[in-house]
Parts: structure tokens; sequence; C-alpha cells
């Protein structure tokens, strides 16, 4: 059971922290203003303090206010583009900017992607003036942009744009991604509109960190040649998921380890809990030089750890989650873990108001709480008779516990659910715990020079240990019923899995009627808000013209739970599923079948769509997809690169959609004679997916 609130202060601190960093993000607000509001609340509530117990109610909701206005100014501050030297804020007439690299660049299909910091602008007249903000910029794939480096300074000389908003209805938010990363531009650069200046400004621990990390992953492929070994150890050593097949990825998303590759509190909890178990085993308990010195040493383990992996967030955040349940633990007799883990959040969202919108902080710190609060209550469930069995049961519990607070947030984020997550976390676990420190043995051997026979003694000995976890991945996402996919959850719907966790956990806590019939009621009340949903589902029929690039078409025709999707038969699979999934999971679609521009076919009854090439007809309407200019009538016209418009005036449509990225002639051309017409035209290149509904 949750202690006492008065056990754990910072609860009491980080409920209107975040509260005031969530309320920002939906109301725009000065950052003085709300500076001067905290300041005056606080000075308030110092008064309300000082005049004794009789105002201890208001004091305390005073105080609260201050900490939530706090929160919001911290959450408004820490906007780049609230600087007043931020690019847009100072000139747009600046064509030529100096920057520097603030991340190892990444290698794509096509370009080299590389986050930049603005530094400075040299204006029209030729002045320089000072700049700021950050800048996702893509390269064309050069030796140069390969060679970049963290720090390095180079010259832009490329229009800066905003990060447009998704194209397609529900599908991923990648600008809402970069504002929480702090990043606002972006830019597509060809050759020539880059150039290498040299060493910039950067911070010496960072680069230390880049460098530590490029060191480790030189030497894991020098002695792990193989790809998928290699790459897998690079992710879960090093936080490298650079070179990670996409096969290799899907397994491990599939199966529910995915956790592994990505450096964080198990791979900073294994670290330090080796080294933990090797000081409780040589220093003297109760004696102060030896508190000092275990925690000295614990913390450099950690921190160290974190510099090898690059001081991604992930690591951060774990780093500072353990600094402080160690420290804790180590100058107390009995301490509140949750209080320590309110603290570090506390802390993290100060320095960092954006990590409480990132998926990996909410679920680490979930996984976290699961694993403190339920834990031990699973694992006094059952008694195994066998060491080896009681050892299982543990891990187990430990996956069972975690999933129970973030199976919720996984179906709203992903809409997923890996059946053999335990299964996985048996192998994947006891294996991590083996392959960190053979893996960071090699790299403290590859570093200090070690002869070669040990050097090729713990490359093996790594190799084995890798082929081992990849293969037993691979055998778990062959086993059937391994992943539920296709499950929606709105908002509200994941807040009331919470509540029926929290109630039915009451009802088995305390046994009382009153939280038995809660937690039915919610269930009950889920139920029917999925039934309801369901028949929502059934009722709906719609028409949407996804935008996928220029000389493309993706089309979905929908009624109820089935979808025919109309694609370019050049059209990449992975392009297909980028754009659609989202809507087809949010519309609870479960049968999708796929067909050519040019295939003719007709459904059933049931679903009233006919193909005769490019011409559709659907639910009373009729579509054609025109690669020329068209020659009948229909109520869509769906525009083409090649097309243009009909010299006829007997030939005519009810809408017009621009479905190709036109040159300026003919897109004139196309308005004008929809504008004669009084044809309401629809642009996909500009205004995104088209949708209609029926």
């Amino acid at each position: 059971m949750l202690p006492a609130i008065r056990a754990i202060p910072f609860i009491r601190i980080f409920v209107p922290l975040a509260a005031g960093i969530l309320l920002i993000e939906y109301i725009s607000l000065s950052p003085l203003l709300l500076l001067g509001a905290a300041i005056v609340s606080a000075a308030l509530a110092l008064v309300l303090h000082r005049l004794g117990r009789k105002y201890a109610t208001p004091f305390g909701a005073v105080l609260m206010l201050a900490i939530l206005l706090l929160g919001a100014y911290r959450g408004s501050s820490y906007d780049e583009r609230e600087a007043a030297t931020f690019y847009t804020n100072t000139t747009d007439t600046a064509r030529l900017y100096i920057a520097d690299v603030a991340a190892p660049p990444v290698e794509t299909e096509k370009r080299v992607k590389v986050r930049l910091t603005l530094r400075s602008a040299y204006l029209s007249d030729g002045t320089l003036q000072k700049a700021s903000g950050s800048v996702m910029a893509y390269l064309p794939k050069s030796p140069e942009a390969s060679r970049l480096r963290y720090a390095d300074r180079v010259q832009v000389a490329s229009v800066l744009q905003p990060v447009p908003p998704p194209a397609n209805p529900h599908s991923f938010d990648y600008a809402q991604y970069l504002h929480y990363q702090n990043v606002h531009t972006q830019a597509f650069m060809r050759a020539g509109e880059w150039a290498y200046l040299g060493s910039g400004r950067g911070s010496p621990l960072q680069a230390t960190a880049y460098r530590w990390q490029q060191a480790g992953l030189a030497a894991i492929q020098s002695q792990i040649p193989e790809t998928r070994e290699s790459a897998v150890a690079s992710a879960l050593i090093l936080g490298n998921r650079t070179y990670l097949p996409e096969e290799v990825r899907t397994a491990y998303a599939e199966t529910g380890a995915i956790h592994v590759l990505a450096v964080s509190g198990l791979h900073v909890g294994i670290v330090s809990g080796i080294l933990l178990w090797l000081l409780q085993r040589t220093l003297p308990r109760y004696r102060l030089w030896s508190v000092i010195v275990k925690i000295a040493l614990l913390l450099l383990a950690i921190w160290t750890f974190a510099l090898v992996t690059g001081l991604s967030p992930s690591v951060l955040r774990a780093a500072t989650m353990f600094s402080f349940i160690y420290v804790g633990q180590s100058l107390q007799y009995r301490v509140n873990t949750y209080n320590t883990l309110a603290l570090s959040a506390v802390v993290l969202l100060i320095a960092n108001p954006y990590l409480l919108f990132q998926v990996g902080f909410q679920l680490s710190y979930l996984a976290v709480f699961g694993i403190v609060y339920f834990q031990r209550r699973i694992v006094a469930l059952w008694y195994p008779p066998y060491r080896a069995l009681r050892y299982v049961w543990e891990l187990t519990s430990v996956s069972l516990a975690a999933q129970l607070m973030v199976v919720p947030l996984s179906l709203f984020y992903f809409g997923q659910l890996p059946t053999y997550f335990w299964l996985s976390s048996l192998v994947a676990i006891p294996l991590a715990g083996f392959i960190l420190p053979v893996g960071l043995a090699l790299l403290g051997a590859s570093l200090i020079g070690l002869p070669g026979v040990v050097l090729d003694g713990l490359g093996r000995m790594l190799y084995a240990l890798l082929w081992l976890l990849n293969e037993t991945i691979a055998w778990v996402q062959t086993l059937p019923v391994g992943l539920i996919k296709g499950i929606y959850i709105s908002g509200l719907g994941m807040l009331m899995l919470y509540a029926i966790l929290y109630a039915a956990d009451r009802a088995i806590q305390l046994r009382r009627p009153q939280w038995i019939m809660t937690s039915l009621g919610l269930v009950v009340l889920l139920s029917f808000g999925s039934l309801w949903r369901t028949y929502e589902t059934q009722q709906t029929r719609n028409v949407t013209i996804y935008s996928v690039g220029a000389g493309k078409t993706l089309a979905s025709f929908r009624m109820g739970h089935e979808v025919v999707q109309l694609a370019t038969d050049t059209l990449p699979t992975k392009a297909v599923y980028f754009a659609s999934s989202g809507a087809l999971l949010h519309s609870g679609s479960n049968t999708v079948a796929t067909y050519g521009l040019d295939d003719s076919l007709s459904t059933n009854s049931d679903f009233p769509y006919r193909q005769v090439g490019r011409k559709v007809a659907f639910d009373g309407t009729t579509w054609i997809f025109a690669d020329a200019t068209p020659r009948t009538s229909a109520d869509y016209w769906v525009i083409g690169s090649k097309c243009y418009p009909p010299d006829r005036d007997s030939l005519s449509c009810k809408q017009l959609i621009l479905n190709a990225y036109l040159y300026p002639k003919q897109r004139e051309a196309w308005e004008s004679w929809a504008e004669s017409r009084n044809v309401p035209t629809h642009d996909i290149s500009r205004d995104g997916a088209f949708v209609r509904s029926f």
C-alpha cells in the first residue's frame, strides 16, 4: 500500500509542477507574467505560513498555486522560440547562417540528418548578428557530411522552414515530436548549400561522451564483425541504435523486449547493482567512511556509464533516478522510494520540462513505480519449492509488476500488446546482466590496450551471448498469437484503465464492497464506451486521399470496419503503412484490401465498391484518378502530375483534388478552370490529405 502523502512530500511538489508544465502547452502566456505571478504567490504563501496553523489550508493551496505557476513559467521559458535571439524574432531576411553541430550525424536511406544549433546570421546588408535556434538539417549524402562531428562549425546557405504538421489524419506528428526536443525548424539542403568551417563551440563533457561512445563502437565492430550481433551490442551496451536492422528492431518490439535495446533504467540498474553487490562484500558496514566510499564509487560508475553511452536523455534520466535512490538508501536507515522517485522527477523536469511529454520518461517512471509497488505482492502469491524456480518466479514478477503500470500507456501510444513479454524478459534480462559487464570489460580492455588474446576471448564470449539473445527473441517471435495489434484506446480510455487498476487494487487491499462495486462499474462503463465506438464505426463511411509524395497515389474507401485501399504500384509498403496506419487504427478497421490503380474489380452489395481501371464507383459517388487530361465527368477528379484541364465545357466535376506537386503554370491552369466553374479545389501538397465523409 502507498504510504501517507505526508511521507512523500516531493509528490506534493511534483504534481503541481507537472500540472503547470502541462497547462502551458495549451494556454499561451508570457514567461515574465508567469514568473511574476509565481513570485507573488510564493510571497503570499510565506505570509500565510507566518500567521500560524490557523491558515494551514490556505497556505497549502497558495503554495501549490505558486509551484504550478513556476512549472508553467519553466515550460514557457524553456521553449527556444521565446528567446530574443531566436532567428525569426530578429530578422526574416537572413539567408546565411553560422551553426554548430549539436549531435553526431545519422545516415538515413537518402540523406544525412544533423541537428544544428544556430550561432549567428548574416543579414542582407552583410552585417553579422547573433542568432539562436535548433535546426534539423538534411544534407545530401557525401563523405564530408558523414565526417561531421559534435561541435563542428558549419555555414548554412539554405532556407530554414518551420516543421509542418502531419499531412495525413492520425499519422505520426513529427512536428510535435521535435517540439518536445525543442526543435522547431528544418532545412533540406542541396550540395553547395553548406560548408565546413572548423571547430565550433560545444560542451566539453558532451564531446567526451560522444568520443567515448565512438571509441566503444569501434571496439565492438572490430571484435564482432557480424552485423546483427554487432548492432545489438551497440544498442544494448552503448545506446546507439543507428546500425540496428529493421527486422531485428521489429523482433524485439513484437516480443516486448525492445527496452533491452534502449539504454535506460534496466542497464543502469545492472551496472550499479553488480558494483553494489561487490561493495557490500568488501566494505565494512555501518562505518561512515565506507558509506562515503560506497556512494562515491556508485555515483562514479553510474555517471561513467552515462558518459560511455553518449549522455542520451534516457540514460541521463535513469542515472539521475538511481543516483537519488542510492544516496537516499545510503544516508538513511529507512528511505521512502516513492519520495526519492518524485524528487528525481522534479529535478529532471526543472532541468528539462519537455521530458514530461516524452514517452520514455512516462514509461520508465511508471515501470519503476509498478515494480516498487506491485512486485513484492505478486511474488508473495506463490512460494516455489526450488531455488531455481524461485529465481524464475521473482524475475517474472518484476516483468508483471512493470507491465501492470505501463500496459495502458503502451496501448494508448502503440496500439499493440506483446503477449509473451514475460517469456522474452525471462531470457533477455538475465542475458543483459551478462552482456553488459562483458561488453564493458571489452571496452575497458580495448581502451587500456590489453593483449589481443584477451580482446579476442572477450569478443567471442560477447558474441556467443548476443547470438543466444537474438536467437531466443527470434524464436519467441514465431510463437502463435505473440502480438495483438490494432488495439485503439483514447486518452480517456487510458485514464479509465488506470482508474480500474487503482479501484481493483483498493478492493483487494481493503476488501470493501464499495471499491469492488467501483471497479466493476468502471469496467462496465469502459465496455459500454467500447461498444458505442464499435457502433459508430459501423455507421461510418468515408474516402481519404492521402499525401504520399509527388507522382504517388494512396486512397482508402471505408465502410464500417472494412476498407479498400487503392495505391500506386511503385508505392513502397512502408510508405503505405506510415501514411494510413494511424487512420486505420483510429477508425477500428480490421479488414483492409489493397489494389492497384489499374485493377478492375467489384465487391459485394454490403460494400458498394466497383473499380474499372482508374474510375471508381463507391456508395453512389464516382471518382476518377487521372494520369492524363480527364475524358469523362465524375463527382471527384483526383489529378496527377501529367494532367491539364479539359477543353470541352461539358466535362466537369463537383470536387477537384490536386494530388501532385504541379508546375506553377499547370497549377494556375487548374485553379483558373475550377474558379470559372465554381468547383471547390483541395490541394494535397498544400492542405494535406483529403477526407470526404458521407
